[in-house]
């Protein structure tokens, strides 16, 4: 320290050959660091082979215009400047080539395609025929179609819109419980059976976690290529997105579930998503698996910032991230690419400067600024202290709040929109399969994603006043139904009595019982058109157990048996 100090007494002379000598190795070191980085080819998800992120990053004109050579041979200072900040020039919004009249499923049909229906029937119909090799027989199984698993998913879809406690309820008679659009599509055990053997992928040949092929999420990862591809390729988002966490929700058991009290949902699958910060469209998403062998060289935060941001690389986007993503070098590294941040940041980060590593601001309103090059670092406090750092923002020097924070508060809540939308009618039902819950998320996403895009395109002709998201979400949900049926006849309705025979070789199996709960209208009675004094339907507490029909003790009984006994 006291070298430094003594060093500073002396007049500046210029610089040696060795200061140039050094700052050139370190300018060279720094340029081989990025070339390593875009170069990598161990991306924690797919991109594209066509991704703008594979081009060169250099820029044409001279040295001294580059803003990242400032970034890296500058010093931090408090002598603020203005900073050069490209102009945002893509183009927004959908890209698909739907009519302007197209049905809302078709929207949907953009992220999750019919093909997906198709390779879902076909892998379900497999993993059933395995099943049956090992634990035999299932006389109850019939192979599925296309057709039906639409209407499969179509009814996961409603149940979250209709949300009743039990599966059964949906299926009751009871009308407090029932619902008859959902039990009108197939019968209770039908459904059981399809939520029995719904499959994905053959995993009778999934490498082991010794296997060098070993991929976590290999029951599910053609789906998740399949929509993360979808997502991008449908709607090109604007300036301002957002790069955050989300949890999906699991208590079960997989060796990648994780806990965070700090969260709502404390306990599941988290997934990192970049979201549109003004209207919380999902553009790209990765699963977090857990640690990599090997560790990571810049941290997670970095890791998944850089990987998840790639396709939108090098077009003049601004990321926003809170500070666990946040650092010195990742803004500095995106910055080489054309992609400018702000978020908050940890004050023991590496490479912030010491004075605002060490600021201990007092008073509301109090605000302390630091630039290197294109990087402003701020320190300013409200309720409490802040640290910012940004290279999308200019230096602030009025008074309240500085621009850094108003614009993270305003854009930084494009992830949060998109789980909002997802958490008011999620998709599925508990159960123990942790895949599963990766395929509701996925659905669900994909509604949220297809109402965005719906929003946004041009539509003739114009939907209703009032068309929200559920009446969006319920559409579609009768549209993957599309009238489909398996039943032979209405949910609730018996057959025709006439069709209903008495074998002689099973008269000692037809015998009264007592009716759990409330009376019944008397079969028999009703046919016969016997009524109470009062006009109302005859009631009983009894039924045959055999033929499922209530019938009174007195007279119906065998009244009934004698009429439909076969001759």
């Amino acid at each position: 320290m006291a070298d430094s100090e003594s060093e500073s007494d002396f007049e500046f002379e210029g610089f040696t050959d060795e200061n140039v000598s050094d700052a050139a190795e370190k300018l060279q070191e720094k340029e081989r660091e990025l070339d390593d980085i875009i170069n990598n080819d161990e991306s924690d998800i797919d991109v594209d082979e066509d991704s703008d992120s594979d081009q060169d990053s250099d820029q044409e004109g001279s040295d001294d215009d580059d803003p990242y050579l400032a970034n890296v041979t500058a010093e931090w200072s408090r002598n603020l400047n203005d900073n050069f900040i490209p102009d945002f020039s893509e183009n927004t919004g959908p890209t698909h080539n739907l009519n302007v009249d197209a049905n809302v499923v078709d929207y949907f049909g953009l992220f999750l395609p019919q093909s997906f229906f198709d390779s879902m029937a076909i892998e379900t119909n497999r993993y059933a025929e395995q099943r049956q090799q090992v634990t035999g027989p299932d006389p109850r199984w019939r192979p599925t179609t296309a057709d039906e698993m639409r209407a499969y998913v179509g009814m996961i879809v409603m149940m979250g819109v209709k949300q009743l406690p039990r599966i059964w309820c949906y299926w009751s008679t009871d009308k407090r419980y029932g619902d008859p659009f959902i039990s009108g599509v197939m019968p209770k055990t039908r459904f059981l059976k399809l939520n029995q053997y719904i499959h994905l992928r053959d995993t009778s040949d999934m490498p082991g976690r010794d296997d060098p092929d070993y991929d976590p999420l290999y029951k599910v990862r053609p789906l998740l290529d399949l929509v993360s591809k979808k997502f991008r390729k449908v709607y090109k988002p604007a300036r301002d997105l957002s790069v955050d966490e989300a949890m999906i929700g699991f208590k079960g058991r997989v060796h990648f579930r994780q806990y965070m009290p700090a969260k709502p949902t404390k306990w599941g699958v988290k997934v990192w998503e970049v979201c549109e910060s003004d209207t919380g469209y999902c553009s790209n998403f990765d699963v977090y698996t857990g640690r990599k062998p090997g560790g990571r060289q810049h941290g997670l935060g970095y890791d998944v910032v850089w990987n998840i941001t790639k396709p939108f690389h090098n077009k003049n986007h601004h990321l926003y991230y809170d500070r666990f993503f946040s650092s010195v070098l990742l803004a500095e590294h995106l910055d080489m690419v054309s992609t400018y941040v702000c978020g908050t940041i940890m004050q023991n980060r590496k490479g912030l400067p010491a004075e605002i590593a060490s600021a201990k601001l007092k008073n509301n309103g109090e605000l302390l600024q630091m630039q290197k090059g294109n990087m402003i670092a701020t320190s300013y406090k409200d309720k409490r202290q802040l640290t910012f750092l940004s290279t999308s923002q200019q230096p602030f020097q009025g008074q309240g709040k500085p621009t850094c924070n108003l614009n993270y508060n305003s854009h930084m809540d494009g992830v949060d929109k998109s789980d909002q939308m997802r958490a008011y009618y999620p998709v599925g039902r508990a159960g123990k399969k942790w895949w599963r819950y990766l395929l509701w998320f996925v659905i669900n996403l994909s509604i949220v994603n297809a109402h965005i895009v719906y929003t946004k395109s041009e539509k003739d002709p114009a939907p209703k006043k009032g068309y929200d998201h559920l009446a969006f979400r319920v559409d579609v949900a009768e549209q993957l139904i599309a009238g489909y049926t398996c039943r032979k006849h209405k949910a609730g309705k018996r057959v025709a009595l006439a069709n209903q025979v008495v074998a002689p070789e099973t008269i000692g199996h037809h015998k009264l019982e007592k009716i759990s709960g409330r009376k019944k209208i008397c079969k028999e009675c009703s046919v016969q058109k016997r009524r109470t004094p009062k006009g109302r339907h005859i009631e009983t507490s009894f039924f045959c157990v055999f033929c499922d029909v209530p019938l009174c003790r007195n007279g119906c009984f065998a009244a009934y048996h004698h009429r439909n006994m076969m001759t």
